[in-house]
């Protein structure tokens, strides 16, 4: 896969159930994960000192705990 073009919007879609985290770029899967460190219902985006980040579209659905 190439990086992305900068300047240009990116789809980017992560989906966490419980532990379970899987991130796709344009529909392409790229990360798989476990991680039980977070706490339910946060949820923000990151990015590192220096960088610029726009977004449009942001949709956040949510499902009752079990």
């Amino acid at each position: 896969m190439q990086p992305p073009t900068l300047g240009q919007w990116q789809t980017i879609r992560v989906v966490a159930v419980g532990e379970h985290i899987l991130a796709s770029l344009h529909g392409a899967l790229l990360v798989e994960h476990r991680d039980a460190r977070s706490d339910a219902g946060q949820v923000g985006p990151w990015t590192k000192a220096g960088s610029l980040m726009a977004c449009d579209d942001r949709v956040l659905h949510g499902v009752p705990g079990t």
